[in-house]
């Protein structure tokens, strides 16, 4: 059996009489902005997309499955070349793009990143950090040291700890 065939014929199992019932899925191997799902095993549907329309719009949220999760598609056209993901059990990452403003949440690193068109939080507290461990003061008798060892410490505590939590 033709492998589009097999694809209607399980469509057709899957949804009885509604061409657009939801699709239950695992999926198998993940892209930028689309995916492949697992219907059985020996087939698999691939350009399955993750967020509405491809590319195009500066404005998303994206949620990427874990592989091997599963996940619920819908066709609004009823063909399987426009399935999306409606819902997913286990998300790996969430991306949301407004106007320049990008939160990324990552659970592959356990890391968030937070930007802008210009900066990242993580360059923020990077230059803050570096300032704060040459900072130096002027005194009665010229410019002091850097900071005392103790202070020092806790600047590069403070480094490590935003470190893993930024990127």
């Amino acid at each position: 059996m033709e492998k589009g065939e097999k694809i209607k014929r399980l469509i057709k199992q899957l949804v009885g009489a509604n061409p657009n019932f939801p699709i239950i899925g695992t999926v198998t191997e993940l892209q930028k902005e689309t995916c492949s799902l697992a219907l059985d095993e020996d087939l698999i549907i691939t350009d399955v997309r993750l967020k509405v329309s491809y590319g195009g719009s500066e404005n998303y949220m994206i949620q990427y499955p874990k592989i091997g999760s599963r996940v619920v598609a819908l066709s609004i056209s009823g063909e399987l070349s426009d399935l999306m993901i409606i819902k997913v059990d286990e998300i790996e990452k969430i991306e949301i793009n407004q106007n320049g403003l990008v939160l990324l949440l990552d659970s592959s690193d356990g890391k968030v990143c937070i930007k802008n068109n210009s900066r990242s939080l993580i360059d923020l507290f990077q230059l803050l950090t570096d300032t704060l461990k040459g900072l130096k003061v002027f005194t009665s008798t010229g410019a002091s040291g850097t900071p005392l060892p103790d202070t020092q410490k806790k600047l590069i505590d403070f480094e490590t700890g935003f470190k893993s939590l930024l990127k």
